[in-house]
C-alpha cells in the first residue's frame, strides 16, 4: 500500500493527502454515474415527445372531424395520448440501444491502452531508443516526475502539429500511464517549467482524476451519440452527391432524384441533432463538475513533485502571458478536463479556473 504522503510549502494549497484525493475521486465517480443515467433518460424523453408529436399529428389528421372535436383537438397532450404505446416503446429501445452501443464502443477503444489512445489523438510516440533533439531532457524530466509521484515511468507522446503549450496524461490502468505534450511545450519550456508541466499532468494520474475522466469518456459518448447521428444525417446530401457524381459536373435524372431525396434526411437529421444537442449540453455540464477544483489540486501536486515553487509559478506566469492555448484538434473537448491549460473553444463550459486564480491559490498563505 502506498503510504499516506503530504507536503507543505507554507501554503494550504500545497498540502496534499493522496488517499483523501483518491477517495474523493471514487465518491465523485459514484455520484456521476447516476447523473449520466438521469441525463440519458431526459434525452430519451425528449426524443419520445418529438416522435409522439409527429405521429400524433398524423393520426389526428386521419380522424373524423367529430372525433377530433370531441377529444379536445389540437392540444399537445391529446396528440401524445393518441399515439400507440408501441411507438414510444420502439423509440425508447432504439435511443437506449444507440446510447449503450456508443458507450460500449468508446469503452472498448479506451481499453486498448494509452499508446492506442495517443495515436488516435494524433500524437507521435517518443522512441526512447532513437531520441530526437531535446527529447532526452523530456525523458529525464518525465522519469523524475514519475518517481516523485510514485508511478512507473510513463510513455511519452508529442503532438507535433500543436505549437501551443499544453499536456495531458492518460492511463487505461495504473501501469499504463502516458504523457501527451504539444510540440510547443517540448520545444519552448525550460527544464524547470517542463518539470512543472509534466508534474501537473502526472498528478491527474496520481490523484485518480484520469481514471474518473476515462470513465466519463465512455459514459458521455452515449449522451452525445444521438447528436452525432443527427449531424451525420444532415450531411447526407453531400455524401450522396459525392457517390453519384459522374465527374462531368452534371447529374442525370436518377442522380438528381437521389440527391433531392437525401434532403429529407437533412430535416430529420436537424431535428435529431437539436434533440441530441441536449445530450451534448448535459455531457459538457457533467464533464466540468469539480474539474476546476481538480486543476488546483494538480497544481499543488506539481509543486510537491518538483519541490520547486518557483518552477510552478514560472510555468503559470508564462501561460498567463501566452493567453488562450486553444488546441487545433476537433476532439479536444473530450480530454478538456485533463489538459494542464484550457484547450477547448468558447462553446464549452470552463474546465479550468483562470491562471490568475491558480497563481493566487499557490500564493495563498
Amino acid at each position: 500500500m502506498v503510504p499516506r504522503t503530504s507536503y507543505s510549502s507554507g501554503s494550504p494549497a500545497a498540502t496534499i493527502d493522496f488517499f483523501a484525493a483518491q477517495d474523493a475521486a471514487v465518491r465523485r465517480t459514484r455520484r456521476l454515474f447516476p447523473l449520466v443515467l438521469v441525463c440519458a433518460a431526459l434525452v430519451v424523453v425528449m426524443f419520445d415527445l418529438w416522435l409522439g408529436l409527429i405521429v400524433g399529428l398524423h393520426i389526428a389528421h386521419s380522424m373524423p372531424q367529430d372525433a377530433w372535436d370531441a377529444h379536445g383537438a389540437g392540444t399537445f397532450w391529446f396528440l401524445l395520448l393518441i399515439v400507440p404505446l408501441e411507438v414510444y416503446a420502439t423509440a425508447t429501445v432504439v435511443v437506449l440501444a444507440t446510447v449503450v452501443i456508443a458507450i460500449l464502443k468508446r469503452e472498448r477503444e479506451l481499453r486498448r491502452g494509452s499508446a492506442a489512445f495517443a495515436q488516435g489523438f494524433g500524437a507521435r510516440a517518443v522512441d526512447r531508443d532513437n531520441l530526437r533533439e531535446r527529447e532526452q531532457q523530456l525523458v529525464n524530466v518525465a522519469d523524475e516526475m514519475a518517481l516523485a509521484a510514485q508511478l512507473p515511468p510513463p510513455a511519452l507522446h508529442v503532438l507535433d502539429a500543436e505549437g501551443t503549450i499544453n499536456a495531458l496524461a492518460f492511463a487505461s490502468n495504473p501501469d499504463d500511464a502516458a504523457v501527451i505534450l504539444t510540440r510547443g511545450a517540448a520545444e519552448h519550456l525550460s527544464r524547470p517549467e517542463l518539470q512543472a508541466l509534466i508534474g501537473s499532468a502526472l498528478a491527474r494520474v496520481r490523484n485518480g482524476d484520469v481514471d474518473l475522466n476515462v470513465r466519463l469518456m465512455g459514459w458521455l459518448a452515449g449522451l452525445t451519440a444521438v447528436g452525432r447521428i443527427g449531424t451525420w444525417l444532415m450531411h447526407m446530401p453531400a455524401r450522396v452527391g459525392r457517390l453519384t457524381s459522374s465527374g462531368r459536373g452534371e447529374m442525370n435524372d436518377l442522380q438528381k432524384a437521389a440527391f433531392f431525396f437525401s434532403l429529407i434526411f437533412v430535416l430529420i437529421g436537424l431535428v435529431i441533432a437539436v434533440i441530441g444537442y441536449a445530450g451534448v449540453a448535459f455531457a459538457r455540464w457533467i464533464r466540468v463538475l469539480g474539474a476546476r477544483q481538480r486543476v488546483l489540486l494538480a497544481d499543488a501536486s506539481a509543486l510537491q513533485f518538483t519541490r520547486d515553487p518557483d518552477a510552478v509559478m514560472a510555468l503559470l506566469q508564462r501561460l498567463k502571458r501566452a493567453g488562450a492555448q486553444r488546441m487545433g484538434k476537433r476532439d479536444q473537448e473530450e480530454v478538456g478536463p485533463l489538459l494542464v491549460v484550457p484547450g477547448v473553444g468558447w462553446r464549452c463550459l470552463p474546465t479550468h479556473p483562470s491562471i490568475a486564480t491558480r497563481i493566487a491559490a499557490l500564493q495563498r498563505e
